[in-house]
Order: C-alpha cells, then structure tokens, then sequence
C-alpha cells in the first residue's frame, strides 16, 4: 500500500527534476534582450535608486524588482545568475499546479497538469527571463490553489488574499484573474471572511494605483497599441502552444494546439462544473483585457496574459487524464514541448536579441568611436553591454572609428557608402542582427546628424552614442 501511495509522489518528483532540466539548462547561452537589461540595470543600483527607477523606467508594480535586487547581491547580475530567480519561481508554480489541479481532480489529472506546466514552452521562456512573469505565474497557481479551497469549504481565504495580494504587486495584469476570482467568491460564499479578503486585496490593488498612473504616463506601453489587434489576438494560442517565437517545424504547432483543444473540449465533457470554472476564468482575463482595450487601456498583450493559461493549463490536463489516451497524448504533448524547448536553445532565430554578440563582434574601442544603434531603443542594451557608452555630444566628437548595428529579424540592409575619410572595415549579420563598422586612419569630427545618416533601418530612428576608448 505504501509504495502505491508513493507513486504519485515519484512521478511528481520527476516531473518537477524535468522541469529543473528544462529551466536550467542554458540559462545563460542568450544574451539579455532589451527589457532584460533594463532589469539588470535596475538591480544593480543601491535599494532606493531601484526603487525610483521601477517607477521611472517600468510598467509593473516592485515586488519582482525587490527580489531581484537581493537575489543579485548573491548571485550576481549576469545572465545566469539573474535568470536563477526566474527559474526557481517557474520550478515551484509545477508542484503548484498539482496541488491547484489536485483540489478538484483526480491525482492523475494533477500530474498531467504539472506535466503540461513543466514542459510548457511558453512558461519555459519566461522561466528563463529576468523579468516578473515566472513570479507572477507562480502566484496566480497559488492564487487559485486557495481559490478552490475557498470556494469549495471557506478555507485559506486569507491565504488567497494574501497570495493574491503579493500577485496584484508583481504584475498589474494579475487583477484580470484575481478579481474574477474574487467576484465568485463572494457570490458562492457570501461570508464576513470572504468579504473582508476581498478588501484587502482591493486595497492593495487601491494603494498600486498612483504607481500605475505614473508609470503609464512614461509612455512605456505606448508600443502595444502599434501593433495590429489581430495579428495580437491570433499570437495568444500559437504562443501557449509552441512559445514565445513559435517553431520552424511546420505540422507540430496546429498538432499541440489541436491536442490542447481537445483537452478543453474533454474537461468540459468528463467534470462540466469544476473545468467549467476554470476555463471560465481564463475567459473572464480574456475578456477584461479586452474591455479594457475597447476603453482606451490598449494593454492587450500576449505576455500580459500568461495569467489566463493558469487556470487553461489546469482544466486540459484534467481532460486529457479523464480518457484512457489521456496518458498517451499528455506524453506526446511532454515530447512535443521538450523538443520545442531544444529548438530554442540550438536555434538562433527563436532566441531573444543577441545584443550581447552584436557587440562582441564589435570587439573592444581602442580609442573613442561613435556608435549608431536601430531602432533608437537600442541604445539601453548597447550602453549596458558595450563599457563606457554615452550619448554623442551635439558637437560631435573626433573618432577613428563608426560602429552601426541595426537589430532586425532577419536584417536585410546594405551598409551605407563610407563617410568621408573612413573605410569598410567589417560587416557581419546574424539572425537577429547586422553590424558594420568604418575606420579611418586619423581621428575625425562625427555629429549626431552625421552619425544618424549612417543607420541601416531607414524605417526607424537612430541613437547616435560614443564609446570611449579602453573599453
């Protein structure tokens, strides 16, 4: 009897040991992509300046930030150490997930919904990410951990304030789930602690609100809107089914997502009310964010919604376990995932930006050069790799050399004819970027103009920059 007991908790065990393998392995291989650097940026100023500069440069509330900032102090700011933290967070939301699937299911069904957690390759990617997404993945599992708990008997209601609490300060977009979340409760239980748990994660939500309109007064979500709706709306299953940049492999992303369909479609069949709960809140997240765009708050975007694929996740893996080729097709799904997973990290065209190489190819400034980075966002991640990197003077400045990277996918510019006095001296493309460097043989007068005339996408603005020599 002992070891049947014990059975679920091996093969727990080794989904969690699988999970583990897939965030850890490489944490570090891909450069950090533009987001990520302003993380790394942040982390590594004093407690007080990464305060000030979460409320200056990002669009999320501090808890993941604060995290990050003593995490580094241990481990470090490079892209292994930094991404640990991410990983450790998408570790824990597995064992999570079984525990969320197992208040209403079976204990198979739990497994396979820690299965699809662990091999996710979408929850793989921002386990591998230095940013808050992994973390708020964790805390909405738990967030709905407690939910069904407090739905079904009235226990670990202030749990669930209180984890949805912490949710609400890692990610604003937590609200689109924990709110829905709310709503049920107080309609099903109608208790004084259902009502008082409510309200304290209203005031939380309350107290973020000043932080929230400063920081969308920066501007920095203003790029959601450009993107067009549809192309958006269609991204949301590709992404759930084969990840943050998809797969080359033609047949397997509509086979996963034909799979992932099918369960849904069997949770519905085989437990109509508790599946019907949880698809029903990945509904209503859809659906907020959607309102919230018809009213002018355009925040609809794919990663703002990783919260919605929680309760998804969980409701597929109790239909597939409910028939007796659940087993085989959760397999197939794992496989699938695994195999998506070594995609992106053999691939360099599913990989984030490599500004990390781009400026490697570079090598180091012997002497000042001025550098000309497309699109102008750039500029953060090229200052944070390439040393002693600054904005080029309105006077210009004397160089022997001209640097212009262009970050596209895929770059498909021709170099611009050399400056006056200066020569090709390299030009080198990879999938994710181009790099063209001129010299010349005496230092020469470069202004920001002239520097801007050089950048390869004429599609996009230019941060002309200078890089000091010795660095």
């Amino acid at each position: 009897m002992r070891s049947r007991a014990a059975g679920p908790l091996w093969a727990l065990a080794g989904i969690v040991l699988l999970a583990a393998a897939l965030r850890a392995w490489r944490l570090g291989h891909q450069s950090y992509w533009l987001d990520e650097t302003f993380t790394a940026g942040i982390v590594r100023r004093d407690f007080g300046g990464m305060l000030h500069a979460v409320r200056h440069t990002e669009s999320t509330p501090p808890l993941y930030y604060v995290l990050a900032w003593l995490w580094e102090r241990v481990f470090g700011w490079h892209e292994a150490g930094l991404r640990s933290l991410s990983a450790l967070f998408g570790l824990a939301a597995v064992p999570a997930a079984y525990a969320a699937a197992r208040e209403r299911f079976s204990q198979r069904a739990a497994l396979v919904a820690a299965a699809l957690f662990a091999v996710n390759p979408y929850f793989v990617w921002y386990s591998q990410e230095a940013r808050a997404y992994a973390l708020l993945v964790l805390l909405c599992t738990l967030s709905l951990l407690f939910f069904l708990r407090a739905e079904r008997d009235g226990r670990d209601t202030w749990k669930w304030a209180v984890v949805s609490g912490l949710a609400l300060l890692t990610h604003y977009f937590a609200a689109l789930l924990v709110a829905p979340e709310a709503a049920w409760l107080l309609w099903r239980r109608r208790s004084r602690a259902v009502l008082l748990a409510a309200a304290a994660v209203a005031a939380v939500a309350a107290a973020l609100l000043p932080l929230a309109i400063a920081q969308r007064n920066s501007g920095h979500t203003l790029f959601i809107a450009d993107i067009p709706f549809g192309r958006r709306l269609v991204s949301l299953p590709k992404k759930l089914a084969t990840g943050e940049l998809g797969t080359p492999t033609p047949v397997l992303g509509p086979a996963i997502g034909a799979l992932l369909a099918a369960g849904a479609i069997l949770a519905l069949v085989t437990a109509r009310r508790a599946a019907g709960l949880l698809l029903g809140l990945a509904a209503a997240n859809f659906a907020l964010a959607l309102v919230m765009k018809l009213a002018g708050l355009d925040y609809f975007f794919p990663r703002n919604l990783i919260e919605a694929f929680v309760p998804a996740l969980l409701a597929i893996g109790a239909g597939l376990a409910a028939v007796r080729l659940g087993p085989a097709i959760g397999a197939a799904l794992a496989l699938a995932g695994i195999a998506l997973v070594v995609q992106v990290s053999v691939n360099p065209r599913l990989q984030r930006d490599d500004w990390r190489g781009a400026v490697r190819a570079l090598g180091p400034a012997a002497a000042p050069r001025a550098l000309v980075v497309t699109p102008e966002v750039g500029r953060t991640p090229l200052e944070f790799y390439a040393p002693r990197t600054g904005p080029l003077p309105a006077a210009g400045a004397r160089v022997t050399e001209i640097a212009v990277v262009a970050n596209a996918r895929p770059p498909r510019f021709a170099p611009r004819p050399p400056p006056p006095g200066f020569r090709l001296a390299l030009a080198r493309r990879t999938a994710s970027w181009e790099v063209v460097r001129y010299v010349s043989a005496t230092p020469r007068l470069i202004g920001p103009n002239h520097a801007r005339g050089l950048r390869l996408d004429l599609r996009s603005g230019a941060a002309p920059l200078v890089q000091l020599g010795g660095g």
